[in-house]
Parts: structure tokens; C-alpha cells; sequence
């Protein structure tokens, strides 16, 4: 028998072989044959579901290529890769350990480090800071640190989420984050965290699962989650029961902290494991002499969830299975290709040049898109439009097609009104250039986008979005209309006119200010927060800041990542001055903001 690697080659290379027949057999037209074909190797058994720096995701991005291959499309960077890493898994280390009184307890059952923890060891007293809050605003007063004493070098307990956070009215429901929790202790000296949650928080008493994070990075401190039970057992002696505490803090709205004179003992140790992953990028020359240096860019992401579970973005997240991401989104990925090949077929080649790229780590926070602009593998000064395929396989019996980006170049909306009426679609105009897929990295960057879905639906991020429920004669429609309009958009005597929208992507809900910028929500060096982007006319850009800017503090008050930024958002009210500290490449400089 073959071994089940020889059997996936066999698999792979068939399908190549039968999809060359089918090209030579239909003159280059997109045909819905290819298309389901592309679909069902992508969001096959065999491909685990495409996570990003697995062998699944990999075998995916091998696949992409040898179509371009295949298809004689030229390949970018090394052979069509264009490679980065992400983290793939965060697991516990041999050394987890805590100790109290001379009792040993036990990892997985008692405690857990978060998935934030540094690796550290720490033995010292303790302080129990009911929810951890330190607030001090003209409305809101509420601290649990003391005032007479410091807790330089203890451990502080804290209680996961905040009183009465459940309710739509709640003024502390904005401080509730574990990491606000975690920020503050830090300022107040603590050099280690012990969550426990509340029953209104979790009613089961089971501890925090550990799950990958992009976002992260590390506390910088040990942090780790405790049951309730075992706090209680360890504090018997000091009448902590979180139960009746939570109760009385909702009621009372009274501040509570007591200091525990014994010492408590905890080692943590988390293995974070990385892999690469990358975008594939095919590229078809303009024919053009001097409009051959211009870029007009197809894109679609290829990644998605894997086998699921706890922090993967799965909306059943307590099912560990393939999640198949047929419509989300070898759907789009697989028009993409339609459409690549098609146009490399053509006699003669479009004016402007065209690059086609399968983005990987959407997923994870549109990872590859922004890897494409740090790579530079074109000018992409000289991209003049993107457009975004993302879950175009479930069109509804009215044929509507979601548009979006539509408001992002003026010369849009007399394009599309000359498309619509030979496409067979409705199309459904969004003017907004930001959205939750690969486009909104161009737009950040000033390129006018286009956004083509068929719209979420019930099995979106679940095992059950599966091959057989795609409707792959309005995948051509879509593949169609992405033909023509990128053959459009690269044939024009003059490039489009950029155009911002006007709206911006929620900092952060329940935050009361904003500075006004796009977060970078991927990285995770610890060494700040780096400005994606900076909203006309709002605070930041009025006090300076620019894009590529990374945040250091705010205050005085460290930022490491995306977490501390938003802790210490919540900690400012509308009308304050904030001092923003940044490294400005390379240099510290501080900016006085205006909120």
C-alpha cells in the first residue's frame, strides 16, 4: 500500500493533470468544473482545515502554486513564496508548579498559567485586591490597592470581570479586561498575577484554556489562573470567599484589599511553538511600456481555521474537528485562480501589470496582507487597485452580490454601474474601504479597494462549511465579474482617484476615547503598539502622530502591545491630555494629544 504522503502526491498531481485537460478542453473560459475541483482539493480531509503554519495550510499553499505554475503565470519572491512566521501552538512546560503553606497543588485542576505568563518563578507574600480596579476619574473613584503600605514585589490576587459588568449600565464594565487587571497590578509593583474567576464569569469553577495568541505577546510577569475552590481553600483563614465577595461588591459597590503575610510559591512554563506560513504571489507583466509598472492587485486568503477549538476563531469552539473553510474561503482563492489563468490566456496582456496573491493568516488578524506591504515585492506605490475576494460560494436566490469598498476611488461607482447590468448580479454597494478581510491593508495604505462576497451564513466558521454546499454556477458569476473588472481597472488611460470613506474601523468599544488610529492587532514583540493608520481630522493626527509611529507609553505608563494600549485607554476620559511617547523610526519622541 502507498504511505498516506505518496497517496496525497498521487491525489495532488491527478488533479493537476485533470485540470490542465479541462483548460485545453474549454478555450480558457472560467468553467465551474475548475472551480469546484480548486474547492474540494482545499477544503479537503487531507488539508486539515489550511491552519496557517501547518502542514495543512502548507500542502494549500503548494497546491496555489503549481497552479500558476501550470498556467505559466510568473512566480514572485522564492518560486511564487513569499514566506513569514505566526505562532501555531502554546502548551505547557514541564516546570508548572505552586506551592502554599507546604501544600502542593495540582497543574490543570487547580491552577494554569494564561496564556500571556512569562515564564518565571516567584515566591512572596500575597495581596488580595477584590477586582483589581484603580480608577480615578472626575465620575468614577474605586481603588483595591492600599494607600498605606506598598505592594512592591507581591503577588496580587484579582477577580476576573467587574461588579455588575453583566449589566448595559454598568460604569466598570469598560475595566473588566484580564489584562487591565494584569497592567494595573503591574504599575502598583506586583511581580505576579493570580486570576480567579467569579460564578457569574464562569459558574463551573474550570480554569482558563491556554490558546494561541498573535496578539499578546507576554505580561512580562507570571500570571496565572487559580479555581475558586483552591483560593478558598488556601484563605480559609481569612474569610475570602469569592462567592460571597462578588455579591457584596455588586450590592455595596465598596472597594476591598487585604495583605496576606505568607508566602505563596509559583513556577510557570509555557512552550510557544512557531512555523512558517506565506502569501503566494503570481504575477502577469503589462503589456503596456510605461503602464507595466503599475499594479493592479487580486487577492484572496487561503488559511483559515484548522481543526478548530478554543481561541481559533471557531464559532463551536468546543469541537476539535476540520473545519473545512470551503466558502471561507477556498471559494475565493479559487476564483482567483480562475481568474489568473484566464488572464494569462489572453493574446494580449492588459496595459497595467496584474499580481494575484493568496494571502495566508487572514485568520490570525490579516497577517499576510500586511506581510505584502512589508515585502515589497512590488512598488506598491504604484498599486492602483485591489480587489478582495472573500466567501463568494453561498450566493442567495436573488443573486445578490455584497460590494464593498465602492465609496474608496470617485470613478467607482460609474464602473460598476457599467458591470452591474451585464453581470446577472445585484449588487449591494458599501462605500466603507475597511472591513474584516485582506482589503483593508490597501485601503490603510491608500489604494482604492474592491470587495466582492456572497455574505456569511450559518456554517461560517464551523466543521459543516463544506464543498458540496457551494453553488459553483454563481462562483462563475463572481469570477466573471472579477475577470472583467480587473481587466478594466488595468486597461485605463489614467489611474483611479483614491478616496477615504470617512468612517474607520471601532478602536475599541467599550472605550471612552480615542486617539484615532488603527491598532496594529498582530504583533507581538513586546517592544509597543505600531500605528496601522491615522484617521483624518481625529486626535492623533491633529497632535502628530503617523503611521508607522509605535506607541511606548501613554502617561508615562508603559505600552507594550495591544493589550496595555487599551488598558490605558480606559483609564482616560474625553477632553484629557494625553503625553504619548513613540519611537518615531528610531528616535523617542513624546507628543501631547488632545483626547
Amino acid at each position: 500500500m502507498l504511505s498516506l504522503m505518496k497517496k496525497n502526491t498521487l491525489i495532488h498531481l491527478i488533479v493537476i493533470a485533470q485540470l490542465l485537460f479541462v483548460y485545453t478542453a474549454s478555450a480558457q473560459k472560467i468553467s465551474t468544473a475548475i472551480l469546484e475541483q480548486h474547492v474540494k482539493v482545499l477544503a479537503s480531509d487531507s488539508l486539515a482545515g489550511r491552519k496557517p503554519g501547518l502542514d495543512g495550510g502548507n500542502k494549500a499553499a503548494a497546491y496555489i502554486r503549481d497552479v500558476f505554475k501550470n498556467h505559466k503565470i510568473s512566480l514572485l519572491d522564492e518560486d511564487g513564496y513569499s514566506s513569514f512566521e505566526v505562532v501555531t501552538n502554546v502548551e505547557l512546560g514541564e516546570k508548572n508548579s505552586m506551592n502554599f503553606f507546604n501544600t502542593d497543588f495540582q497543574l490543570n485542576k487547580d491552577f494554569r498559567p494564561i496564556t500571556a505568563s512569562a515564564n518565571s518563578s516567584l515566591n512572596a507574600n500575597l495581596y488580595f485586591a477584590g477586582y483589581g480596579l484603580d480608577i480615578q476619574t472626575d465620575s468614577l473613584k474605586w481603588s483595591d490597592y492600599p494607600t498605606t503600605f506598598n505592594i512592591n514585589r507581591m503577588w496580587v490576587i484579582v477577580m476576573r470581570s467587574a461588579p455588575n459588568a453583566d449589566k448595559p449600565d454598568s460604569k466598570y464594565a469598560a475595566f473588566a479586561s484580564d489584562w487591565y487587571k494584569i497592567t494595573t497590578a503591574k504599575d502598583k509593583g506586583a511581580k505576579g498575577v493570580i486570576l480567579v474567576s467569579p460564578p457569574s464569569l464562569e459558574t463551573k469553577d474550570s480554569l482558563m484554556p491556554l490558546f494561541v495568541d498573535q496578539q499578546a505577546g507576554s505580561a512580562g510577569i507570571p500570571v496565572i489562573n487559580v479555581s475558586r475552590a483552591c483560593i478558598e481553600k488556601m484563605l480559609k483563614n481569612y474569610d475570602i470567599n469569592i462567592s460571597t465577595i462578588e455579591v457584596q461588591l455588586s450590592k455595596e459597590m465598596k472597594q476591598t484589599g487585604l495583605f496576606i503575610p505568607m508566602k505563596f510559591s509559583a513556577t510557570t512554563d509555557l512552550k510557544v511553538t512557531r512555523g512558517n506560513t506565506q502569501n503566494v504571489v503570481g504575477f502577469i507583466e503589462g503589456s503596456d511600456p510605461q503602464l507595466k509598472n503599475e499594479f493592479i492587485v487580486v487577492g484572496a486568503h487561503y488559511d483559515h481555521l484548522g481543526l478548530g477549538g478554543v481561541g481559533s476563531g471557531s464559532r463551536m469552539p468546543d469541537t476539535v474537528a476540520v473545519h473545512y473553510g470551503a466558502d471561507d474561503n477556498a471559494s475565493g482563492v479559487s476564483t482567483m485562480m480562475e481568474v489568473a489563468a484566464s488572464i494569462n490566456a489572453l493574446k494580449v496582456k492588459p496595459k497595467r501589470s496584474v499580481v494575484f496573491v493568496a494571502f495566508g493568516a487572514e485568520e490570525l488578524g490579516l497577517v499576510g496582507s500586511k506581510q505584502f506591504f512589508k515585502d515589497k515585492l512590488v512598488d506598491t506605490k504604484k498599486i492602483c487597485a485591489m480587489i478582495n475576494l472573500d466567501m463568494v460560494g453561498r450566493m442567495r436566490a436573488d443573486k445578490i452580490l455584497s460590494v464593498g469598498g465602492t465609496g474608496t476611488a470617485t470613478e467607482f461607482e460609474s464602473i460598476l454601474n457599467t458591470m452591474e447590468p451585464k453581470s446577472k448580479l445585484k449588487f449591494v454597494r458599501n462605500p466603507d474601504g475597511y472591513g474584516p478581510s485582506d482589503h483593508s491593508s490597501f485601503y490603510m495604505e491608500g489604494i482604492p479597494v474592491l470587495y466582492f462576497s456572497t455574505g456569511a451564513h450559518s456554517d461560517y466558521h464551523t466543521p459543516f462549511d463544506t464543498y458540496e454546499k457551494l453553488d459553483y454556477n454563481s462562483m462563475k458569476l463572481v469570477a466573471d465579474l472579477t475577470y472583467q473588472t480587473a481587466l478594466s481597472l488595468a486597461n485605463r488611460k489614467t489611474p483611479l482617484t483614491f478616496k477615504e470613506t470617512g468612517s474607520k474601523p471601532s478602536e475599541f468599544r467599550k472605550l471612552k476615547v480615542t486617539l484615532g488610529i488603527i491598532p496594529d492587532m498582530v504583533g507581538g514583540e513586546n517592544k509597543g503598539l505600531r500605528v496601522d493608520g491615522v484617521r483624518k481630522g481625529g486626535p492623533g493626527e491633529k497632535g502628530g502622530l503617523l503611521k508607522g509611529d509605535v506607541i511606548v507609553s501613554i502617561n508615562g505608563q508603559p505600552v507594550t502591545n495591544i493589550y496595555d494600549y487599551m488598558a490605558r485607554l480606559q483609564t482616560l476620559v474625553p477632553g484629557q491630555t494625553a503625553n504619548i511617547e513613540i519611537n518615531r523610526n528610531g528616535k523617542i519622541e513624546v507628543l501631547i494629544i488632545q483626547l
